[in-house]
């Protein structure tokens, strides 16, 4: 699942942004989370197709410029925090996972994505107070 390995992170990232807007104390700017998520799905892929490790390491490094777009220290340690993760499984080579394990776990990610997600919309509805991210 290698050539996947791009989405997959990409995919742990978006769930991590999730719970990020759910329990960030400022009002995150969704267009620099989803600039994250779309620069390691793209570096992410071109470094998953090399086998030379400099070049994958070099790779890594424009997903980071997202952090300096971020206008506050939270976003900022978030996406930080979210480039470790990205950097981490690519220059280790770990990004890789057998397609039956992440199967066993995606229906959790999703599981949990949709109640955070039902979570928000109907305290939006019913005017509960829920983070503006």
């Amino acid at each position: 699942m290698r050539d996947a390995a791009a989405s997959r992170v990409a995919s742990d990232l978006c769930f991590f942004d999730l719970l990020f807007c759910l329990v960030s104390p400022v009002a995150p700017r969704l267009w620099v989370l989803a600039l994250l998520v779309a620069a390691c799905l793209v570096f992410g892929s071109l470094a998953s197709r090399t086998e030379r490790r400099w070049l994958r390491l070099l790779l890594l490094l424009p997903p980071l410029a997202a952090g300096l777009l971020a206008p506050d220290t939270v976003t900022r340690l978030a996406v930080g925090m979210g480039w470790i993760y990205f950097a981490l499984l690519f220059a280790l080579n770990r990004a890789g996972l057998e397609y039956w394990t992440y199967r066993r776990v995606f229906p959790y990610l999703a599981g949990a994505a949709l109640l955070v997600s039902l979570y928000l919309a109907s305290a939006m509805t019913l005017t509960i107070r829920v983070p503006r991210g």
